[in-house]
């Protein structure tokens, strides 16, 4: 009987000795770690708070100055991002009565051979769709330029103004587009009665040598500078003659610079004579684009000259001007 009790006594302490040695290998003794082996809680957010390096979230969800720096790789200000959102797209359908499409934020350094390829892409596009794509910035001075040119800028919702602008449009549309040839020898000969001895300069003068650096220079176009300030959009314009964009984006009419009716006649004119097309509009600026460079750059260069004096300001005269074309399928214009 004795050795009966001695045995389950040794038994026991064997039993118990090995319960503490698997609790001491756990590596705790208050119970926490549960027998399926989850893990506590408390234990992990006692780890994270202990740990000097890690940035928690907070219960907002905001990110740290590090981790919102390397979101945006750029010093955007407040401003600068209320700027970027100021039209919306719904904004500018509404004004162009077109589809839209933002192509490029602002300052994201697009080049000009990618919008050139984006252009080419939509143009295809539109030939089998029935539209003619151009680029513009939603620039606050475009867009207040278009509505006063329609008498909008007064308008107080969307729909007023959705309803102004197409009354317009279809005012433009629906009338006799003017003589644009006829247009620019008109402004031609105001030109020469008001500034006979600038003219003669300008008509006589001599193309000077020119080199890489000097093409380059002189590249003053919508498609390399309109991304710097402003967003890019590409208006899908429901017409298969491309003098007709200008019935819904009716830029100009400020200074020097064209009105709409006086765009669209020299467009068709020049549409009709080489095939050029209004592929940008900027605030300052707007550029055509050519299936070819032109034959005869120097009476080329003339007309250039009456659509926009301001050419004067980069070229000496029109022989520079001419020059500057014979092997570009683009024109570039700008107005002070």
């Amino acid at each position: 009987m004795r050795v009966i009790i001695f045995i389950i006594v040794v038994l026991f302490i064997l039993a118990k000795s090995k319960f503490f040695k698997k609790r001491d290998h756990s590596g705790s003794d208050d119970g926490n770690q549960e027998t399926n082996g989850s893990v506590n809680r408390n234990d992990v957010d006692e780890k994270y708070s202990a740990s000097e390096n890690l940035e928690l979230p907070t219960e907002t969800g905001s990110v740290s100055d590090s981790e919102e720096g390397n979101v945006r790789n750029d010093d955007t200000t407040d401003q600068e991002k209320e700027e970027d959102n100021k039209y919306s797209i719904e904004y500018l359908e509404c004004l162009t009565g077109c589809e839209c499409v933002k192509i490029a934020k602002r300052k994201s350094n697009i080049s000009r051979q990618e919008l050139l390829d984006k252009y080419y892409f939509y143009l295809e596009q539109g030939k089998r769709e029935g539209f003619t794509p151009v680029f513009i910035n939603d620039n606050e001075d475009v867009i207040e330029i278009m509505k006063f040119n329609a008498k909008a800028s007064s308008t107080k919702t969307e729909e007023e103004l959705r309803t102004t602008m197409e009354n317009y449009r279809n005012k433009l549309l629906s009338s006799d587009v003017a003589d644009g040839r006829a247009y620019l020898e008109d402004q031609l000969e105001n030109d020469i009665k008001k500034y006979p001895h600038k003219w003669n300069s300008f008509m006589n003068g001599q193309a000077a040598e020119r080199n890489e650096e000097d093409d380059e220079k002189e590249v003053y176009d919508c498609l390399s500078l309109n991304n710097s300030f402003d967003n890019i959009v590409m208006v899908k314009v429901p017409v298969t003659e491309p003098w007709k964009i200008w019935a819904y984006i009716p830029y100009g009419n400020w200074n020097a610079c064209p009105t709409p009716e006086e765009h669209m006649a020299v467009s068709k004119y020049w549409y009709e004579t080489y095939g050029a097309i209004p592929v940008a509009i900027s605030f300052a600026c707007v550029d055509y684009l050519l299936p070819r460079p032109v034959d005869d750059p120097k009476k080329t260069a003339i007309e250039m000259y009456a659509y926009c004096g301001d050419l004067e300001q980069g070229y000496d005269n029109f022989a520079s001007i001419g020059e500057s074309i014979k092997d570009r399928k683009t024109w570039n214009f700008w107005w002070d």
